[in-house]
């Protein structure tokens, strides 16, 4: 996914909250305005990444700038792609565009980054079916670019499907569907696929397929064998056309991956 990176940035602070600092000289935001789009706490947001080829995607938990030195400052939670731990999925299936939202206790769970570091808001629906998650419409289910229902424990190294009342100290709530989520309108402008993939060794690997809707084709990464590239090229179109709930993948050896 090829960012573009304005010239010059155009920003406004919105909604103040409180202060902070042991001078009192950190001002809390709810919201604010860049490059023409506008923001607030628990956005999710894509994050530049540096050299790598794909951008981070977070939840926009805490938001702050500090007058005297200028500097503009955001919290996120991360959402960990597929192929970030690829080696505990094995036997595991996953949703072709699944997430998993960081947990656990652990320091630096949660990232702190310059505010300039966001590059655009990113459509991630949560599908579970918790009794605190307001259930997404179909026509969300249709829109959106990622989904998740599961998480990923980074003290543990591990899967989990349930959670408390609070993820680095915010209230879970705040991690699900907005109550009128399926009024919200998003551009859809890329999503992430998972392949299937193994080595000589027969570890599992999962790999990044991105397809920008603006282009013809996809970029691939990283595929090494022929069972890789069979599955690919006889699913591919139904891949791209499968909703949340139709497209799963089996993460088994290559071997016996099917399209579930």
């Amino acid at each position: 996914m090829t960012i573009k990176e304005p010239k010059t940035l155009e920003f406004k602070w919105g909604i103040k909250r409180g202060k902070g600092g042991k001078k009192r000289d950190i001002q809390f935001y709810e919201s604010f305005t860049l490059n023409g789009v506008d923001y607030s706490l628990f956005d999710t947001v894509y994050l530049k990444s540096g050299a790598q080829p794909e951008p981070h995607i977070g939840k926009i938990i805490k938001i702050w700038g500090t007058p005297s030195d200028k500097t503009r400052k955001i919290k996120i939670q991360r959402f960990i792609r597929p192929c970030e731990i690829s080696k505990l999925l094995t036997g595991i299936k996953i949703y072709y565009n699944e997430l998993f939202l960081s947990c656990g206790d652990c320091t630096g769970l949660a990232l702190i980054n310059p505010l300039e570091s966001i590059t655009g808001k990113c459509n991630v629906v949560c599908i579970s079916k918790d009794s605190r998650n307001p259930q997404p419409s179909d026509e969300a289910f249709r829109k959106a670019g990622f989904v998740f229902y599961r998480y990923f424990d980074v003290g543990q190294c591990k899967i989990v499907e349930e959670v408390d009342d609070k993820i680095a100290g915010v209230e879970v709530k705040n991690f699900f569907n907005k109550t009128a989520y399926s009024e919200v309108s998003f551009p859809r402008k890329s999503c992430s696929h998972a392949v299937v993939s193994s080595d000589i060794s027969r570890r599992m690997k999962i790999e990044c397929l991105s397809i920008n809707s603006n282009k013809s084709g996809c970029h691939v990464m990283h595929l090494y064998d022929f069972h890789v590239d069979k599955l690919l090229h006889i699913g591919l179109s139904q891949i791209m056309s499968l909703n949340p709930r139709q497209g799963q993948i089996d993460c088994t050896p290559a071997s016996n991956a099917v399209l579930m």
